[in-house]
């Protein structure tokens, strides 16, 4: 029984160090992902087409929550190069989705292994009620970080699709809205491996050793 959950544990503490390194590259992806106002050759994806009604509410909106204002000089600008501007976004959308299929791999196959050893050592009388509470915390960090990803994917998605040059207003605000958006995912995946590192992983070797001296005391008594 020793040999078998210490090296159940063991396994885990493995995941979250296989775990950091498709969680650092995220961080980098979503930080180099911030659309800007250069050419570059596109990428197709498979995006369903905006609604037009749903596109001027979000527009309209982040306008409003941002209070963006650009002055006529600015305006001219944008309606000059935007349209090019939006020829560099399929490659960003493209990596945006890579992204989501990543990072939802990695989180939930996580997750999935933290819970499948919480129930196996609950099951032997260990008191996991430390690692059931910061599996909750987890999942509330991954799901922050879903919110911002889908953010940012829909303000990208959202410049891609509107009629920058009608109004370079709502091409401002949302290219504002999707450099804010790329800073708190890659911030969220920061922060998910800083738990991961500092308090999940410190709490699987104390379990580890809390397994370990369970089954000597066991084997003590038995002889």
């Amino acid at each position: 029984m020793k040999a078998r959950f210490s090296a159940i544990i063991s396994a885990s503490l493995l995941v979250f160090v296989l775990s950091f390194v498709p969680i650092t590259v995220l961080a980098q992806e979503t930080e180099n992902n911030t659309p800007t106002t250069t050419t570059q050759q596109t990428t197709s994806t498979d995006e369903e087409p905006l609604d037009p009604v749903k596109l001027k509410e979000r527009l309209t909106k982040r306008k409003t929550d941002l209070k963006t204002r650009i002055d006529a000089t600015k305006q001219a600008r944008l309606k000059s190069r935007c349209k090019a501007s939006q020829g560099n976004l399929s490659s960003i959308r493209g990596r945006i989705k890579g992204l989501e299929t990543s990072r939802s791999n990695v989180y939930e196959n996580l997750v999935n292994r933290l819970t499948k050893l919480n129930d196996k050592l609950k099951e032997k009388g260990v008191n996991t009620a430390e690692l059931e509470s910061q599996i909750t915390q987890l999942n509330s960090l991954i799901e922050t970080f879903n919110t911002d990803l889908a953010a940012y994917k829909e303000a990208v998605g959202d410049m891609a699709g509107m009629d920058c040059a009608s109004d370079p207003t709502a091409f401002q605000a949302s290219l504002d809205a999707a450099r804010t958006a790329r800073a708190k995912t890659a911030e969220d995946a920061k922060a998910i491996r800083s738990y991961l590192t500092d308090t999940i992983k410190p709490t699987l070797k104390v379990l580890k050793s809390q397994v370990e001296q369970k089954t000597e005391d066991t084997s003590g008594e038995t002889e």
